[in-house]
């Protein structure tokens, strides 16, 4: 399915890759094209893409894309610019755990991936915020707002196991 316009059928090309319980490189790449040049990337996309880590085994690229597709998303298109909200935290923790409480096999690696991105960008920061904004990530607090999300993964992380 590589090629012209994969997107009219990406839904049941992820059902497929789910069916076969294998992940290939090209389904990697696939996937990472459909997300790169014709659909936009939502938390529908997301949550599809943690059903298929539930579903399908995959090489350490997998884990690699999805973490770093899902830590771009909640970090840089969910919400303002390189913060994550308590809200959008809450969310991402309830896909990763999923209906059933049982824990993506990705998810340590995702909220890993989300804790790298946000101190990343804390990193990049010069000076005070200027909006005061309770955030994940915000400027005004960004040790205490990273300090958040790890709790957060922690707390998800010693649920889960």
């Amino acid at each position: 399915m590589l090629g012209d316009k994969m997107s009219p059928y990406f839904d049941e090309y992820l059902h497929l890759v789910a069916a076969e319980g294998r992940i290939e490189i090209e389904d990697i790449r696939a996937i990472r094209t459909v997300l790169s040049e014709e659909i936009a990337v939502t938390r529908d996309t997301i949550e599809k893409l943690i059903d298929l880590d539930r579903n399908a085994v995959g090489p350490g690229d997998w884990s690699e894309f999805l973490s770093a597709t899902i830590a771009d998303f909640v970090v840089w298109v969910e919400g303002s610019l390189g913060k994550v909200s308590a809200e959008t935290s809450e969310w991402m923790i309830a896909a990763l755990r999923g209906p059933s409480g049982v824990q993506a096999p990705s998810a340590t690696r995702v909220i890993e991936a989300v804790i790298a991105q946000l101190r990343k960008k804390q990193r990049s920061d010069s000076g005070p915020a200027s909006d005061g904004g309770q955030d994940v990530g915000d400027r005004a607090h960004p040790q205490a707002a990273g300090d958040r999300l790890a709790e957060v993964g922690s707390r998800a992380a010693h649920v889960w196991l």
